[in-house]
């Protein structure tokens, strides 16, 4: 023991000895340890500084190993102060060592060049000593058992991870298995398996005028053929009752179809007109009567005033188009402006 104290002081005078004679020469290099004694597997940080004026240094990481047995754990980056004309350098070390014993850290070189001169000279900082401890054993104390495994109470961030990917794969699977069923119903059913979005109906008016005005262009009964006349003419003021008034007046007679209209507020002079024309098309359809010409064009002309004065106002199709055609009229009065 006391060998050992001897040595650690013979050592610190070697270490003091040169500081005392070049302490203030620049550019100098110092280094220092937190504590020179440690536990077995402690971090005890050491600082190494250098002192320069406009020196230029050559500064290379340090090896993983001071000495034999001491490690460095980590290095921490550069700091550089200037003040007054000279540069102050400071690095940061954490080293340990896993066995016991007294070490010297051998002194650490750093070589330089002065500004404008390529000779390379060297500065050193000091030797360090560092004495390791064992942890100390009471004997007196009995040994006792290691412990054994401690249970911990499984968290809900734990069961959220652990459950997550199953979660995800059973919600996949339920949405495989619905939409397994739709594809099949839809192909059992003969249908697309996407519906594109339907265009809105047109009113039942605007469907009526389009159609009587094709039935004139045709001049059928002007052919000498007018049972056909009479039959698209039906066709079409029982369609346009059946969107309009919603009674199924394609399936109906004509007594049915006049008596599905009598909940309906339809003018009298507008009933009378419709019952003229079928009851003439019923003739002509089933007693083969052969009306004048008149009467063919008064048919026509009762159902288009039936529809006109039966049709539903301000319809959203209607409205829509007269929407349009304002703003292209007040478009083409600003071109031609």
């Amino acid at each position: 023991m006391l060998l050992e104290k001897m040595k650690k002081i013979i050592v610190s005078l070697f270490i003091l000895l040169p500081l005392c004679v070049v302490a203030q020469d620049l550019p100098y290099a110092s280094s220092r340890l937190d504590t020179s004694e440690i536990i077995i597997g402690e971090q005890v940080k050491l600082t190494v500084e250098i002192k320069a004026h406009d020196e230029v240094f050559l500064w290379n990481p340090f090896p993983t190993e001071l000495c034999e047995g001491v490690e460095v754990v980590k290095q921490l980056s550069i700091d550089t102060l200037i003040e007054n004309g000279t540069t102050l350098y400071r690095q940061e070390l954490f080293v340990t060592a896993f066995d016991t014993g007294f070490y010297i850290i051998p002194p650490i070189d750093f070589p330089y060049h002065k500004a404008g001169d390529t000779t390379v000279a060297m500065t050193s900082a000091p030797a360090l000593f560092l004495t390791v401890n064992t942890i100390t054993v009471d004997t007196a104390q009995a040994f006792r058992d290691i412990k054994g495994l401690k249970e911990v109470p499984v968290t809900f961030k734990e069961v959220l991870l652990t459950a997550y990917p199953w979660a995800i794969l059973a919600a996949v699977l339920v949405g495989l298995y619905f939409l397994g069923r739709y594809l099949y119903k839809r192909y059992k059913n003969k249908q697309p398996i996407f519906e594109l979005p339907k265009k809105p109906k047109l009113p039942a008016h605007i469907i009526a005028f389009d159609a009587l005005d094709k039935l004139k262009e045709k001049k059928l009964w002007q052919s000498d053929r007018v049972k056909d006349y009479y039959s698209e003419l039906t066709d079409i003021v029982d369609q346009y009752i059946e969107d309009r008034f919603e009674v199924s007046a394609v399936e109906m007679t004509t007594d049915e179809i006049l008596s599905g209209l009598a909940n309906h507020s339809i003018p009298p002079k507008d009933m009378e007109k419709l019952t003229a024309t079928l009851q003439s098309a019923d003739l002509v359809k089933f007693a083969k009567s052969n009306p004048l010409p008149l009467e063919n064009d008064n048919a026509w002309n009762f159902i288009y005033d039936f529809v006109k004065d039966t049709k539903l106002e301000h319809s959203v199709v209607e409205e829509t188009k007269e929407n349009a055609d304002i703003q292209d009229n007040t478009t083409n009065k600003d071109t031609q402006s």
